[in-house]
């Protein structure tokens, strides 16, 4: 209103500020609320339940945590309720998992997979010179010598560098 009394008294036409309506709106009507408390919808998982899903997971070792790496503590003050000054320590770490774990994970998921075929050397020994060929032609690596003479030493080295 100061500023409306200025700029009419500066000799500025505060009309054309004013709303081209002819009439006021009327009030909206209000929503009608629902009178049945009968009707349930979904509620999002709570925090707590969702704590205890992990917590389950983690002890059934679907979820794995790793071990603590480079734990640091501090000390803060903090201003109780009634005014006194309080000393609180505090530890920030962080989590990692071995690599060694990760790889024997990852041996063990693609070895039942049929991935990863890492056999013995008595395996390599049972093996007669036929089968031995039969699976380097399976992968696409038997080469056969110019001369034709490819002794069974060579085809055993050969299938354990691909396999």
């Amino acid at each position: 209103m100061v500023v409306k009394e200025f700029l009419s008294k500066s000799g500025v036409n505060v009309e054309m500020f004013k709303p081209f309506r002819k009439n006021n709106p009327l009030p909206r009507r209000q929503l009608n609320k629902t009178s049945g408390r009968e009707i349930t919808t979904p509620v999002t998982h709570t925090s707590a339940a969702i704590r205890e899903t992990l917590k389950k997971k983690i002890a059934n070792g679907e979820y794995r945590l790793g071990e603590i790496v480079a734990p640091k503590s501090y000390q803060k003050l903090i201003l109780d309720s009634n005014g006194t000054l309080k000393k609180e320590r505090f530890t920030v770490s962080g989590r990692k998992i071995p690599l060694l774990e990760i790889r024997k994970n990852l041996l063990a998921e693609h070895g039942e997979m049929c991935l990863v075929r890492d056999h013995s050397e008595a395996h390599y020994e049972a093996m007669t010179y036929k089968e031995l060929e039969i699976h380097l032609k399976e992968i696409g690596e038997f080469k056969e010598q110019p001369d034709g003479e490819t002794t069974r030493e060579e085809l055993v080295n050969s299938l354990k560098h691909w396999e």
